[in-house]
């Protein structure tokens, strides 16, 4: 009875803290929903990168436009040690030649959140390289070597080198804050 009570004083904190963190978050703008943080941060650091307006929350389709109108689905990806996998969540509504976006936007982010990835590409290259679930009705995405070579897929970050303490990935994160301003209070 003692470990359980130990367990649960020592869970309840870590929540209480997840949910301090997540909080803060909304109040900066990172995140809008109450998910994983993880696509709301890689819809943030898409739109500053490529200089794009974030669509209203729950807009069916796409995520973001770009001063020309062209739309883009963002999608993002946090790798663990547990977790290695590369597929990107599905992507529906491009079928018969007629699609709500018009270009995929990659994230990839290590399990520091430390950003390994950013990429993007035409939603033709999506069909080409993706796999058709008959039954979800989407496509699926693996953001193998081989996909990431392919010459429409612009990469604008190498996968990251090794990181050998928290002072390197300290200054990634710096990195990144000076480059998108929605960042740096964070």
């Amino acid at each position: 009875m003692f470990f359980m009570k130990k367990f649960k004083s020592k869970t309840d904190q870590l929540l209480g803290r997840y949910s301090r963190v997540m909080k803060e978050m909304r109040v900066h703008g990172i995140i809008r929903s109450n998910n994983n943080p993880v696509g709301d941060l890689g819809e943030v650091i898409a739109c500053e990168w490529f200089d794009l307006e974030r669509e209203l929350q729950g807009t069916r389709g796409f995520d973001a436009k770009d001063k020309q109108g062209k739309r883009y689905q963002i999608k993002s990806r946090r790798t663990t040690p547990k977790n290695k996998k590369v597929q990107l969540s599905a992507s529906r509504n491009i079928n018969n030649g007629k699609s709500s976006f018009d270009f995929l936007v990659f994230i990839m982010f290590d399990q520091d959140f430390v950003l390994q990835k950013i990429g993007k590409m035409p939603v033709k290259i999506v069909k080409e390289h993706g796999k058709y679930d008959r039954r979800t009705n989407s496509w699926r995405l693996n953001l193998t070597r081989k996909f990431l070579s392919c010459k429409e897929v612009v990469i604008e970050i190498r996968e990251g080198a090794e990181y050998e303490t928290d002072k390197d990935i300290d200054k990634v994160r710096e990195d990144i804050k000076d480059r998108i301003p929605s960042l740096r209070n964070c």
